[in-house]
């Protein structure tokens, strides 16, 4: 914003702050609305497929998120990205698992 701009214009006080970003209430989504998939994409028959992930310490994990005892939200988050890209492009890719890189 000019500052001649901020200077003659009455109304533009109040924008004169810096923007913030939104954050989506994870937290809530994961425990609410989401959790079916949330339990279901991180079940420990669907990790034993990619043998990337300790299915007891993400339960743990999805236990203390549940039940109020921490908030894994953003850790949540980014296991469901990854398993997510795991299945589309690299189990879903012709002859290639996802065994086959390590």
């Amino acid at each position: 914003m000019s500052d001649v701009w901020k200077r003659g214009n009455p109304l533009a006080r109040g924008w004169t702050r810096d923007r913030s970003g939104f954050s989506p209430p994870l937290s809530v989504w994961f425990r609410e609305e989401s959790r079916p998939y949330v339990e279901d994409t991180l079940s420990a028959r669907a990790l034993a497929r990619s043998g990337v992930f300790d299915p007891s310490a993400l339960r743990a994990i999805l236990d203390d998120h549940f039940a109020l005892r921490a908030n894994y939200d953003n850790q949540i988050w980014a296991l469901l990205v990854f398993v997510t890209w795991q299945r589309q492009y690299l189990e879903s890719s012709a002859g290639c698992s996802a065994r086959s890189w390590g």
